[in-house]
């Protein structure tokens, strides 16, 4: 949970093959409030997704590793993680960072908002990212 207003903010990662580098879809976390959405490549949804305790786990040590690394690029999210967020099984995915969005909004309505307004966006702009 965050310790000060400086930690809440929302990651934005996009979700790639691992061997093609195609864009597979882009995700908005908030690990302090463990909340997650996502898109798809083809879809037109957001959805929001649950996931567990572990992968949160996960996501901290990863997000805090990332900063410290800064200003070098951040290190990819696990491949078991990266696949859960999208539900790709079978599929080997990453999952980077491409953002760190500061945060005002802590209720789930307005995180949903947020996703619903950034995400379909963020998915036509990380298409011609490498």
């Amino acid at each position: 949970m965050p310790s000060s207003p400086a930690d809440m903010r929302a990651l934005a990662v996009d979700i790639r093959h691992v061997d093609t580098n195609a864009l597979l879809g882009v995700a908005l976390l908030v690990p302090a409030h463990r909340y997650m959405a996502v898109i798809a490549d083809g879809s037109e949804h957001v959805e929001q997704r649950t996931l567990a305790e572990d992968a949160w786990v996960e996501i901290d040590a990863w997000a805090a590793a990332s900063d410290a690394a800064l200003p070098k690029r951040p290190a990819p999210l696990s491949v078991g993680v990266a696949s859960v967020m999208l539900r790709q099984t079978g599929v080997p995915v990453i999952a980077e960072r491409f953002a760190s969005i500061p945060l005002e909004a802590t209720s789930p309505s307005e995180m949903a908002s947020l996703a619903q307004r950034a995400l379909p966006g963020f998915l036509i702009s990380r298409r011609t990212a490498a």
